[in-house]
């Protein structure tokens, strides 16, 4: 039998029957999350797959290398926007919300501006500084895919927000189904090279941007209303930012170490290895789309009960299923390496045992920072990123004269331990405190 209320001469169902359907909500966004992820990191697992097949060990190299400039501003992004949209704007209601929303969009505009401008300029006085490299010939294809690739991670975010989730998986399908397609039309012709792979990647992103305006909501925002949201999510971002860039540099600096010392060979290797364990991605990188807005509606409604049950299960759950599945690939690697490159990279297939542990300590990493964040306390993530910075930059040098790829990848494993504990430890002692 079910139980009915009444409340304000309104029926409304019994809490248990209440807190079900909430439940069935929650369960439909976090279905149509992990599909969307299934799209994203599937088509850059096989964007790695036809780069590092088609392009070669070297030239494989050099795009991860010039691509890591994009990520880097998409870490800032993520810091200064899409992560106060997720969390803050996860606890406004109403006309709050609509605002806020409407002048993240502002934001995202001018952000998308400055994306296009740092790495152009910064690319010109590269140019300068190295010649030799003619990086010259990629500034326009990497400036425009750069701002573009920014613009519709926002878009996608923007929609998982607002509720829209089968308009977030539609948008994804537009911009990485599309950009999978024109690359294998590429490699099939023998076109494909590094300036003609950041073409498609401007184009599908932006015909995805066109398809989703009319679902945005936008309009110029007050000067005064933005001014007063601006410092508000400054004061929550402002740490995000600073361990944003830190992560950037610990999280890439073996990589860039290793270019130099070893040569953009080793990159290329690094990272084909890393292709085939970031199918883990399909996992963490769909928390990622709303695990910090759950957090902290669990704090709001539960309070730190509530917050660090959420937490733990999360931890020990998705942890079981990622450590499950870096063990099948680890097992599989040589097999792996054969088949989906070559031999030549199959002789390097020991790296993937390196990236195994790497990636679930990542998961990890990533549900403490959802806690962390749903607390406001962004200066701890931070604290714990420039703890594993240090560590990586006394470390990485010599670690690579010395060792090889082996050094680089010790490396990037101990920094990403020593990041995890140190999250776990001050997630543990923020809860404490309130009490």
């Amino acid at each position: 039998m079910i139980v009915l209320c009444k409340k304000n001469d309104r029926v409304i169902f019994f809490p248990m029957i209440s807190e079900l359907i909430n439940k069935i909500k929650i369960q439909n966004h976090m279905n149509y999350a992990l599909v969307d992820q299934v799209i994203v990191s599937g088509v850059n697992f096989s964007t790695g797959l036809f780069l590092a097949k088609v392009l070669g060990v070297e030239a494989f190299g050099i795009f991860s290398l010039l691509w890591m400039t994009p990520l880097l501003i998409n870490s800032v992004q993520m810091a200064l926007i899409t992560s106060p949209m997720m969390s803050l704007g996860a606890k406004k209601t109403g006309a709050h919300a609509e605002v806020f929303n409407t002048q993240m969009v502002s934001l995202q505009l001018f952000f998308a501006i400055f994306t296009f401008v740092i790495i152009y300029s910064g690319i010109l006085v590269f140019q300068v500084m190295r010649p030799d490299l003619e990086v010259e010939q990629y500034k326009l294809s990497l400036a425009f895919a750069g701002a573009f690739f920014q613009t519709q991670d926002f878009v996608r975010r923007y929609l998982f927000c607002t509720g829209e989730f089968k308009r977030a998986v539609a948008n994804d399908v537009v911009s990485y189904g599309g950009q999978l397609i024109g690359l294998a039309v590429l490699a099939y012709s023998g076109m494909l090279t590094i300036n003609s792979t950041l073409s498609i990647i401007s184009f599908t992103s932006l015909v995805a941007i066109i398809i989703a305006i009319g679902h945005i909501e936008f309009r110029f925002a007050n000067l005064l209303g933005l001014k007063v949201s601006v410092l508000e999510i400054w004061q929550f971002s402002k740490w995000l930012l600073a361990s944003a860039i830190v992560r950037w540099f610990s999280g890439n600096l073996s990589f860039i170490i290793s270019g130099v010392i070893l040569g953009a060979a080793s990159v290329g290797l690094m990272n084909a290895a890393q292709n085939l364990v970031a199918i883990s991605h399909i996992l963490f990188q769909a928390l990622e789309n709303f695990m910090p807005s759950l957090a902290s509606k669990k704090l709001i409604e539960e309070g730190r009960v509530g917050l660090s049950l959420y937490v733990n299960h999360a931890l020990v759950l998705g942890g079981l299923i990622t450590l499950f599945l870096v063990l099948v690939i680890s097992y599989f690697s040589s097999e792996l390496m054969t088949f989906v490159y070559d031999d030549e990279y199959a002789k390097h297939s020991y790296i993937i045992y390196w990236f195994a542990p790497t990636y679930v300590l990542m998961y990890l990493s990533l549900v403490l920072q959802a806690g962390l964040r749903s607390l406001e306390v962004p200066k701890q993530i931070f604290k714990s990123r420039l703890f594993a910075a240090i560590i990586m930059v006394v470390i990485v040098w010599p670690a690579i004269q010395i060792y090889g790829i082996n050094g680089a990848m010790f490396a990037i494993t101990l920094s990403m331990l020593t990041f995890t504990v140190s999250l776990h430890i001050l997630f543990k002692l923020q809860l404490e405190k309130l009490e």
